[in-house]
């Protein structure tokens, strides 16, 4: 975690590594609180995903009961900022 100038405060990541490619990304904390892990694991396959979200990475029906769903009204926009960047290794 890292503050800006501004002092907001920044998640970041910059430990993906494969192939020869490294995948850093970077968001602000207060827009996208909840990171999220999540695998899938088929046949000879093993997917790992790091998702920021703006709610908890819970069932959507326990996110509502416990007024924690974030929805948007039709015509309302919600902006958010996440950085990625694609890099060579050598």
């Amino acid at each position: 975690m890292t503050k800006e100038h501004d002092g907001s405060e920044h998640f970041q990541v910059d430990y993906l590594q494969s192939d020869g490619y490294s995948l850093p990304y970077d968001y602000r904390i207060s827009e996208l609180p909840y990171p999220v892990q999540w695998k899938m694991m088929g046949q000879g396959e093993y997917v790992l995903g790091l998702e920021p979200c703006n709610v908890p990475g819970r069932n959507r029906k326990v996110l509502k009961d416990e007024n924690n769903l974030s929805t948007l009204e039709p015509g309302e926009v919600s902006i958010k900022r996440i950085e990625i960047i694609l890099n060579e290794i050598k």
